[in-house]
């Protein structure tokens, strides 16, 4: 299921709350605070979508437009979180790839041929916390005050919570980290 509209997040729970399938188990919600691209373009909010990743970001990509000239896809977007996806999507080495973009980047992705594996990544400047269930789930968001307030709306407990170093990916697997490693720190330019 992928839905995502320009309301904040209460909102749009409750308007799609009946359309969520009830066992679900992975969710991936994202509230934007709108840097470039305008939210009346749906095509700019949260979570993007490209051909073979969805995903949301938080910071600011300032090279945006020059990795769009590499790797030569056309834009559907104004929002440079467009480019991390289409990186992603197109690149090489997914990890190594990572080091390309300039700005501020905490993300989270999925590939949409294995949902059953979320990509976090932390980049340089965007916080990224991280915790853990007692049931086994993985929770993410940008804070600790949002992470617990997260867990509390969901109505789990978190036994574990930590701040991600920056330039570290975890690979996570039906809620357990399945991998961790340290990621390349960008081209000096």
């Amino acid at each position: 299921y992928f839905a995502k509209d320009a309301v904040d997040a209460d909102t749009f729970i409750d308007l799609n709350i009946d359309l969520i399938p009830k066992y679900t188990r992975t969710a991936l919600l994202h509230t934007r605070y709108a840097t470039k691209g305008d939210p009346s373009n749906n095509n700019n909010n949260h979570p993007i979508m490209t051909n073979k990743v969805i995903g949301v970001h938080n910071g600011v990509i300032t090279n945006d437009d020059d990795l769009f000239e590499e790797l030569g896809v056309k834009r559907i977007a104004e929002v440079d979180s467009e480019a991390i996806f289409q990186l992603l999507s197109v690149g090489k080495d997914r990890l190594v790839d990572l080091k390309k973009l300039r700005g501020r980047a905490a993300i989270a992705w999925y590939d949409i041929n294995d949902p059953f594996t979320m990509h976090l990544a932390r980049l340089d400047g965007s916080p990224l916390w991280v915790g853990h269930t007692e049931g086994g789930s993985t929770l993410f968001a940008s804070t600790e005050s949002l992470l617990r307030k997260s867990a509390v709306d969901a109505g789990v407990t978190l036994q574990t919570i930590w701040e991600v170093p920056e330039y570290l990916y975890l690979r996570i697997v039906k809620g357990n980290i399945a991998e961790r490693r340290a990621l390349p720190k960008p081209y000096v330019v």
